[in-house]
């Protein structure tokens, strides 16, 4: 089984003026474009930059009511560098991008046939972040997110989520928004409204849940804390041991032990042994070896407002002690793909269903449960589910985050018989590197 998922395209405008920046016989915005800043080794930064700045320069003679922008290239990625560089090349904004995340993934081609399995082709996914900032203000004007996609390489995935940025920039700025603080935000009138991607930094990203749901307040900050898991989770290391069992044997059939590292939002494993021993790249990718998602990635899926999830509130159990509001929810298709079963050449994104439990004291989710419906005949899964259990894990630096304590994934086959693999994790501690700086070599020596 293999279940993915991804966040959903954001842009936030922070703060609206209703008098516009430049009229039509002013001077041209100038933005200064900063370098890509991303870690991918395939993926060109400085091109990167350049196609933005191409691109930012060819929409400029479009339709722009009164806007007309000149794009600059700058040498720097981080904000304060590129506000230095920028103001000395005369520019009043300044674009900073931020590559977040780049992935190969199947892309379902869904069947007419509700016996038949999906279709799917590799499609290859960036997603980029991107903020612009007023020079002399140095306040953040917008700031969001778009993602692009292509089925041949990394870079054109790249280019492609650049060119709907540089878009994004333009229709920004024809706008005539001015960087103000968000407190002092003025009243949007009808003319102000933004494009379907856009929406206001105290927009509610949880308010479509019901508002007659019992304890809805305890949900909706579940969802928020979902919602941004990959931007607040910090980057952990943790020890993960699977067990697993084939029917009904209490004892498991082979263990598999992992060191999983989630850094920026993504999961990845080393170290791996089967019974102590360790194992090829081929067996770790292999069908059925492990689950991933975990880590925030199945919680998140629930409240993707595209799946239109229904939540209704089924009453109070207890889980170790403590007291839960326990809600069902069921997502009757998925127009996003974000839980996915795969066996052999088969893919499936089934309808599912589940609970999620909330402690009563602390609002904090303590358990999450999933199952696959409406599976065809022809998938050769014939069931899925999957529980996780959660709770609040302190780090050496005082820092509290609510982490998975373990996990069930159940499945079972129109042949064979069925398999639970028990996933444990433990030793979960944060990881990052010390610097020292020694700003006087000569200081301390006596050579």
């Amino acid at each position: 089984m293999r279940k993915s998922s991804y966040l959903r395209t954001l842009l936030v405008l922070l703060s609206l003026s209703s008098v516009p920046i430049y009229s039509q016989q002013s001077a041209a915005v100038r933005i200064g474009v900063a370098i890509l800043r991303t870690s991918a080794r395939d993926v060109s930064v400085t091109k990167a930059r350049d196609r933005m700045v191409k691109k930012l320069n060819q929409l400029k003679n479009s339709a722009n009511k009164g806007v007309r922008i000149r794009a600059v290239p700058l040498d720097a990625s981080q904000v304060s560098e590129a506000l230095g560089e920028a103001n000395q090349k005369n520019c009043q904004f300044v674009l900073i991008s931020h590559l977040t995340d780049l992935l190969t993934q199947e892309k379902i081609m869904p069947s007419i046939d509700l016996q038949s399995l999906d279709r799917y082709d590799v499609v290859i996914t960036a997603e980029v972040e991107y903020e612009v900032y007023g020079v002399e203000s140095r306040k953040r004007y917008a700031s969001g997110k778009e993602s692009g996609k292509d089925s041949t390489s990394h870079q054109d995935a790249v280019w492609q989520v650049m060119d709907v940025i540089a878009h994004d920039v333009l229709a920004d700025l024809q706008r005539g928004a001015m960087p103000v603080a968000a407190e002092k935000k003025a009243e949007v009138t009808s003319e102000q409204l933004l494009s379907p991607h856009v929406r206001w930094a105290d927009e509610d990203e949880c308010g479509w849940l019901p508002r007659t749901l019992a304890h809805r307040d305890a949900l909706h900050e579940v969802c928020e804390f979902a919602l941004s898991l990959q931007q607040k989770m910090p980057n952990f290391i943790c020890d993960q041991q699977t067990s697993r069992y084939l029917g009904d044997d209490r004892v498991a059939k082979d263990s598999i032990s992992a060191v999983l590292k989630y850094e920026d939002g993504k999961e990845s494993f080393s170290e791996v042994k089967i019974n102590g021993r360790p194992v090829g790249e081929n067996d770790v990718h292999s069908a059925g070896l492990w689950s991933t998602g975990e880590f925030g990635g199945d919680l998140r899926a629930i409240f993707d407002p595209e799946n239109k999830a229904e939540f209704d509130y089924s009453g109070e159990k207890e889980i170790g002690g403590r007291a839960a509001w326990v809600f069902q929810y069921r997502i009757a298709k998925q127009n996003d793909p974000l839980w996915v079963l795969r066996e052999g050449d088969g893919i499936l994104a089934p309808a599912y269903a589940g609970e999620v439990w909330l402690d009563q004291a602390s609002g904090e989710v303590l358990r999450f449960r999933s199952v696959a419906e409406n599976i065809p005949l022809s998938f050769a899964m014939q069931r899925a589910e999957v529980t996780i259990n959660y709770t609040s894990v302190n780090f050496a630096d005082g820092m509290q985050f609510v982490l998975p304590t373990d996990s069930t994934v159940a499945t079972a086959y129109r042949a064979g018989e069925p398999t639970r693999n028990v996933v444990q994790f433990h030793g979960c501690h944060k990881f990052g590197a010390k610097v020292r700086i020694v700003t006087d070599p000569a200081a301390g020596s006596n050579h």
